[in-house]
C-alpha cells in the first residue's frame, strides 16, 4: 500500500511538471525582446521564433544578445495579473518598480481652499495616460466657499468644469507630480460665471498624491438692488476682480 502510495505521487507530480509551459525570451542588442517557441535553429546562421499568436520571425545569430528559457504563467497567475492590470492602472518594470500604463485612467480629489474665501472643493478628473509619465483629461466639481469679511460673510457655490494635465516626475512608487487645471468657474448664486486656473505640485504615492498649489478665478458679482449695467438680462454690480486662493489637495486613483 506505501509503494502504491508513493507511485501515485510520483506520478502526479511528473503531470505537474510535464504541464507546465515554457517559452524562450529571445533578447535582441537593440533591445527589444520576442516570446515564442524556436522552431528552427542554424548553428552560426540563424534562428526562427514562432510567437503565440501563430507568427515566425528569422534572427541572423548577429542580432541576438542572448536567448532565456522561462516558464509560462499559470491561469491563477493570469487571473492575478489581470485583476491587478484592472484596479491598479499601473505595471511593474525591470527594476520592479511601478509606473503608469498607457490608456484610461481616472482619480477624485478633495481640496481645502485659504484666501480670498475659505472652502473646500470635490472633484473628479477622467481620461487618457498618453505614457508613463504624462495625463491629460476633463473633470468637473463642486465647490462651497465663504468669504469672510469683517462686517458680513457670504457664501458662493460653484461648479468648475476644466481640462486636466498632470507630470508624474518619475516612474517610481513615489513620484513628485506636477498639475495644471484651467476652464470655467460656473457660479451657481451671486456671482457670475468666470475663468478658472490652477497649478499645483506635490507628491504621488503609489495611487494616492497630495499637493499644494495656487488657484485664481475671476469674477463678477450679481446684484439685484444695483443697476450699474445689464448684460444678458442680468444685473450686475461694479464688484468684480479675481480671487487668489492656496489649495491643499488630495488625491485618489480608482
Amino acid at each position: 500500500m506505501r509503494k502504491f502510495f508513493i507511485l501515485i505521487v510520483m506520478l502526479v507530480s511528473s503531470m505537474m511538471a510535464f504541464s507546465q509551459r515554457f517559452y524562450e525570451s529571445v533578447y535582441l542588442k537593440d533591445g527589444s525582446v520576442i516570446k515564442g517557441d524556436i522552431v528552427e535553429f542554424h548553428p552560426n546562421k540563424s534562428v526562427v521564433v514562432e510567437t503565440a499568436g501563430g507568427n515566425r520571425f528569422v534572427y541572423d545569430f548577429n542580432e541576438i544578445d542572448k536567448v532565456v528559457r522561462e516558464r509560462a504563467a499559470s491561469t491563477s497567475e493570469r487571473m492575478q495579473s489581470t485583476r491587478y492590470d484592472r484596479y491598479e492602472k499601473i505595471k511593474t518594470d525591470e527594476n520592479g518598480e511601478l509606473s503608469f500604463k498607457k490608456g484610461f485612467r481616472a482619480f477624485s480629489s478633495f481640496d481645502l481652499l485659504a484666501g480670498s474665501k475659505f472652502g473646500f472643493r470635490l472633484s473628479t478628473v477622467m481620461g487618457m495616460q498618453l505614457n508613463n509619465k504624462f495625463f491629460v483629461g476633463a473633470g468637473f466639481g463642486a465647490s462651497m466657499e465663504t468669504d469672510m469679511n469683517l462686517f458680513h460673510s457670504s457664501e458662493y457655490i460653484s461648479m468648475p468644469l476644466f481640462m486636466d494635465m498632470r507630470f508624474d516626475l518619475r516612474e517610481r512608487k513615489v513620484s513628485p507630480i506636477v498639475e495644471w487645471r484651467f476652464g470655467a468657474n460656473v457660479n451657481l448664486v451671486k456671482v457670475d460665471t468666470g475663468l478658472y486656473n490652477d497649478i499645483s505640485v506635490g507628491c504621488r504615492f503609489k495611487r494616492s498624491s497630495i499637493s499644494l498649489g495656487m488657484e485664481m478665478k475671476s469674477y463678477r458679482e450679481l446684484d439685484a438692488n444695483d443697476n450699474v449695467g445689464v448684460d444678458g438680462g442680468c444685473t450686475y454690480s461694479d464688484d468684480s476682480g479675481y480671487d487668489m486662493n492656496f489649495v491643499t489637495r488630495f488625491s485618489f486613483d480608482f
